[in-house]
């Protein structure tokens, strides 16, 4: 999951778009056609679900910060995920990150206005917070210590930073500035700050040297009116935010070509690709003779697992974020939450069979068909019915039904089977539908239950990978 755009865009806006905010300077900077698509064509860039929790989260903390009103920790904000509803609860989110802040009231400028004019060009947005000293900006997030979250270096050249500092000096007589991004975690159990300092010379450096090319390059393609579709295309960026990806990819006319690096490189195939390479980088240092002659290259980064496939999470069916009460510490290793304590653990050798009573017969997995990322308590059940007492149960066929749609908008065709275009070709549908999947399957919360109605033809495509990644299988008679 990349980072969902700020809330400074302006959808009200009349005429040509002419005051470049960070957003769109982050957007250019990301995909050129998916910036005119929003700010010259003007299309609908929809808001998911996660996003509006985003901005709902955003709300109460502006409300606390602004003049004191706590946090309804009893609020409860609704989402459909899988056909089941998941409820959330913004004021605990929000507390989670409140000793993070300034004290209730005391921040003289909330939801300020940022504007300033450099060589020519207004700049236009809004500052979260800011106070004598600091800058200050606040994002929800599924994941705070995900790949997408700004590390200290990637926030030394984040355009929104840049921008913010900029305006800041412009009203302060001071040689530095502290930018403090405070992310909050939707499940509310983390919370997480990263700060960077910053001198007058260097935001003037750097406003120059990484915000002006954009704005510029924007604003001559608003003045040309340039077709978006004619546009630089980058296909990495195909599968970012918000849900499903690109909200304009079933009206960007892409190449065959373009459509196949969309494809390989979209979030769910690129967090499968991450966890084989970390798969295989087990098996190699499994058969190599000793660590010092194992060759340095023969085995990827230890962050290869984690930093790839965390910074992907906007898979489809999940929404990256805009931005879920104890501190995780700031040193902490960012990778995946640790598995829930009922969970079972990863222990050496077999992993005991399930103990399971339900009609039908119980079979658990070999421990070879499990890797340690596949293995989370993942429970099928085959043409069979839920027992009593187990947890709200995930359709298999609303997972069909999610990864037909992503087919269906990013390839133009009427469903996965529909081959003979430019982007499928007859018989690969399947492989299509069953990759897609595959992705939706990495995303399945731990301890989840999934029902499978194998008599359809999809039933059966979702059989393989479900079976792959599931610890205890149950059938019907």
């Amino acid at each position: 999951m990349t980072e969902p755009a700020a809330a400074e865009d302006t959808a009200t806006e009349r005429g040509p778009y002419s005051e470049p905010s960070p957003s769109a300077i982050e957007l250019v900077s990301l995909c050129d056609a998916r910036f005119g698509a929003k700010y010259i064509a003007r299309l609908t860039d929809p808001q998911g679900a996660k996003a509006a929790l985003g901005t709902r989260c955003h709300s109460i903390a502006e409300a606390y910060q602004r003049d004191g009103t706590a946090p309804n920790r009893a609020e409860t904000f609704e989402i459909i995920k899988y056909g089941t509803p998941k409820t959330y609860y913004p004021g605990r989110i929000v507390s989670n990150i409140l000793h993070h802040l300034p004290p209730a009231g005391t921040t003289p400028n909330v939801e300020g206005r940022m504007s300033f004019v450099h060589r020519g060009i207004t700049f236009n947005g809004r500052i979260d917070w800011q106070n004598e000293t600091t800058i200050g900006d606040h994002k929800f997030t599924s994941n705070p210590y995900g790949s997408w979250v700004k590390t200290p270096d990637k926030l030394t050249r984040d355009p929104q930073r840049i921008m913010y500092s900029h305006d800041w000096f412009a009203r302060h007589d001071a040689d530095t500035v502290t930018a403090q991004w405070t992310y909050g975690d939707f499940n509310a159990k983390s919370s997480r700050v990263i700060k960077v300092e910053g001198s007058r010379v260097e935001i003037r450096n750097l406003l120059d040297e990484v915000v002006m090319p954009a704005a510029e390059k924007l604003l001559r393609y608003v003045s040309d009116q340039r077709d978006w579709n004619s546009l630089p295309k980058n296909t990495t960026a195909c599968g970012t935010f918000p849900p499903n990806g690109c909200p304009y990819a079933a009206q960007c006319t892409r190449t065959k070509q373009q459509r196949i690096e969309g494809l390989m490189t979209s979030p769910y195939l690129l967090k499968i690709r991450a966890q084989k390479a970390a798969a295989d980088a087990k098996a190699a240092a499994a058969v190599a003779p000793t660590p010092a002659q194992a060759p340095a290259n023969d085995v990827p980064s230890a962050d290869v697992e984690t930093d790839e496939a965390d910074a992907k999470v906007a898979i489809v069916g999940a929404i990256n974020p805009p931005g879920e009460a104890a501190d995780a510490p700031l040193d902490a290793p960012e990778s995946k939450p640790s598995a829930p304590s009922e969970a079972p653990k990863r222990g050496r050798g077999r992993p005991p069979k399930a103990k399971v009573e339900a009609p039908g017969a119980a079979e658990t997995q070999p421990a070879a068909a499990q890797s340690a990322d596949t293995k989370k308590s993942l429970v099928l059940l085959i043409n069979t019915i839920a027992m009593r007492g187990m947890p709200d149960v995930i359709f298999a066929s609303d997972l069909i039904a999610q990864a037909n749609n992503h087919i269906k908008s990013s390839y133009d065709v009427l469903d996965y089977r529909a081959g003979g275009n430019d982007a499928v070709d007859y018989g690969k549908g399947a492989g299509l539908l069953a990759a897609c999947i595959v992705g939706l399957i990495e995303d399945l919360p731990a301890d989840s239950v999934v029902y499978l109605d194998t008599t359809s033809p999809e039933g059966s495509l979702a059989l393989q990978p479900l079976m792959a990644a599931a610890t205890t299988v149950l059938r019907g008679n």
